[in-house]
């Protein structure tokens, strides 16, 4: 029998690095109900560390910090007596640059998959050393293998012996009243919400929209984008905020002028024209607008929570009095892979089993982050193909983080069938993660504007559209 492939090399060592740096799975490891073994790990680099991490401990005592220089005496004699031979030493150095210099934490999903892994791990060896004509014995010896990998403790919260509300959350909106009503104002602060949508749909004009509309109710708003460059972003958000047709900004081949404000938006615009007229638009737009909305390019660059963290904290030192308040992640496939040309043939490269494991540590991360920095965090992601044609995208599509939709406060599934997309009508499905669907609602969007609306209202844009129409009508008065 073979492992299932969910705990491969690179797990092993993040489990290693976070046993060695967490107190609490540092003591299940030198004694704890789990009894925790080098023979539970695969690589001989590993095995080797943890005898080093093992004769620390016997001599510091439990409870005390394992430090890289601590080790080094235990891995030299080692070296030295060849249990490490040569060519693993710069394995050695690797795993431990790793561990203490460049590990990103989530330690409360290695906790989880600790118990897991011990099961599979220990349940295997025994399966593979036992007698398959002794079944009695193999029965006993896999159950006993089994229940070593539960831990043994049980804590229990009395949550009426302290009675505290605690602070109330700010509802952060995305702009869509039929959305942000059934929310109780919108996302709050220190919460994640997972957006899922099939490719097509709009998932970057959803973050674009979302993004200004949050800016222009005093929101500072961040987007953090992984895939579209800079330049493309800003001809987005402009014609987003400027209500001005995006394929005219895009390729110069406006037919009509889709707001009827009778500025001849003729085919062969020059871009002087182009660019005239749109700052001509924005000058009509709140100025605050300017000071909340903000881009973090990762286009060219590899994107980790870690860095988005070093981001958002020189974000709030350039921005003292005015700190991001919501943080759009377009996508979370995209976290920790390098940038490439072919976004999509990148991720499917990746083994199901490898992004699971990658989409829920990121996504614990991002949580992680949104409650630290007290931000309301929206991130995308990517449906799988059986989204297609569907109105109704459900937390059981695989493709919902494979299974990461479960870190996140809220769950926004955008849908649609081939009918409504060609009135480019879509279905959000939304519900709070775990408690199932919440609500249903349709939303209208406006590509050519990146930009949506209500299918009923659209109160979210009257102070745009009442200075615009303003604007119409003074260029009519001779």
């Amino acid at each position: 029998m073979k492992p299932s492939g969910n705990y491969n090399k690179k797990f092993q060592l993040n489990l290693l690095g976070h046993l060695i740096r967490d107190k609490e799975m540092l003591r299940e490891f030198h004694g704890g109900s789990l009894m925790i073994s080098q023979d539970d790990f695969d690589f001989p680099v590993h095995k080797s560390i943890l005898v080093a991490v093992k004769h620390v401990m016997d001599i510091q005592g439990e409870g005390s910090e394992v430090s890289l220089t601590a080790l080094m005496n235990p891995l030299s004699m080692m070296i030295k007596k060849k249990i490490i031979i040569k060519e693993e030493v710069e394995s050695l150095k690797d795993c431990l640059e790793y561990i203490f210099a460049r590990l990103e934490l989530a330690p409360e999903y290695f906790k989880q998959q600790l118990g897991p892994f011990l099961q599979e791990q220990r349940g295997l060896k025994e399966l593979n050393s036992g007698n398959v004509e002794d079944l009695p014995a193999l029965q006993r010896s896999l159950s006993n293998a089994i229940a070593s990998s539960s831990a043994n403790k049980i804590e229990i919260h009395h949550p009426m012996d302290r009675i505290n509300s605690g602070i109330a959350e700010i509802p952060v909106p995305c702009g869509l009243a039929s959305i942000d009503e059934r929310m109780n104002g919108g996302l709050g602060t220190g919460r994640g919400m997972l957006i899922c949508a099939f490719t097509g749909m709009g998932k970057t004009a959803f973050a674009v929209n979302s993004a200004v509309q949050c800016a222009l109710m005093g929101f500072p708003a961040r987007i953090a984008q992984l895939e579209v460059g800079k330049e493309e972003m800003d001809r987005r958000m402009q014609s987003c905020i400027a209500r001005y047709s995006y394929d005219i900004v895009q390729f110069d081949n406006a037919q009509e002028d889709d707001l009827d404000l009778g500025f001849g938006l003729d085919r062969g615009l020059t871009r002087e024209e182009i660019t005239e007229e749109l700052n001509s638009r924005i000058q009509e737009i709140p100025k605050r607008l300017l000071h909340n909305y903000g881009l973090y390019d990762f286009s060219r660059r590899t994107c980790t929570i870690q860095t988005l963290t070093d981001y958002l904290h020189r974000d709030q030192d350039l921005n003292p009095e005015n700190p991001p308040m919501v943080l759009d992640l377009d996508w979370l496939e995209c976290v920790d892979l390098p940038p490439v040309a072919d976004r999509k043939k990148q991720i499917q490269s990746i083994e199901i089993r490898e992004m699971r494991h990658k989409l829920e540590k990121n996504s614990e991360l991002f949580n992680m982050l949104c409650e630290k920095e007290k931000i309301a965090g929206r991130v995308y992601t990517q449906s799988d193909f059986a989204a297609e044609d569907k109105a109704v995208v459900k937390m059981s599509n695989k493709s919902e983080g494979k299974g990461a939709s479960r870190h996140f406060s809220w769950f926004l599934g955008i849908g649609a069938t081939r009918e409504d997309l060609a009135n480019n009508i879509l279905t959000v499905t939304a519900g709070k993660c775990r408690n199932g669907r919440l609500f249903s609602c349709q939303i209208r969007r406006a590509l050519h504007e990146q930009r949506f609306e209500d299918l009923q209202a659209q109160s979210e844009r009257r102070e745009v559209d009442e200075k615009l129409e303003q604007r119409k009508i003074n260029l009519l008065i001779p």
